[in-house]
């Protein structure tokens, strides 16, 4: 996303609008918040982050790129992240780092608040994705054919 200047440009506008308080909605990308996002879902992240608290999952700005991972720890003015996919607590980030949390996912037709309380099941299937770069796959090829089924029966003429 940030390789060509208008994408960067585009990055830089959410980023000051989250800064200012306001909020954004963009299209998930990447993999390391499987289970709990899937590429596709939309989110929606408010910049008030006077709210924030361990277990949310928020935007950080890190590096020149812009993250979505859990909140796991919050130390002497650094926050601590990870996805819940990936084996390993990110770097440490200073808090005006964290640009605002996820308020809202859409996947499909359904919206739903993302939960700070993360179920036992989806601690062991994060778990495994976390150890298992073949099973993430595994569960990405399986959801985008499960996807593309329920599409070509939604767009499939009627049968008389």
């Amino acid at each position: 996303m940030h390789d060509r200047p208008n994408d960067r440009n585009k990055m830089e506008l959410a980023i000051g609008h989250l800064r200012s308080g306001g909020s954004i909605r963009f299209v998930a990308q990447g993999t390391s918040m499987v289970p709990a996002l899937w590429p596709g879902d939309v989110l929606t992240v408010d910049g008030h982050r006077e709210s924030v608290i361990c277990g949310d999952i928020v935007m950080v700005h890190r590096d020149g790129r812009v993250v979505v991972h859990r909140l796991i720890a919050q130390d002497h003015g650094c926050w601590i992240t990870r996805g819940d996919g990936m084996p390993e607590n990110d770097q440490p980030v200073e808090s005006q780092n964290v640009l605002g949390k996820v308020v809202r996912v859409q996947r499909g037709k359904r919206e739903w608040p993302p939960s700070i309380r993360v179920s036992l099941l989806h601690r062991c299937v994060a778990r495994v994705f976390a150890r298992s770069d073949r099973m993430k796959s595994f569960a990405l090829r399986c959801r985008n054919a499960s996807m593309a089924l329920r599409n070509s029966q939604r767009t499939a003429p009627g049968v008389s």
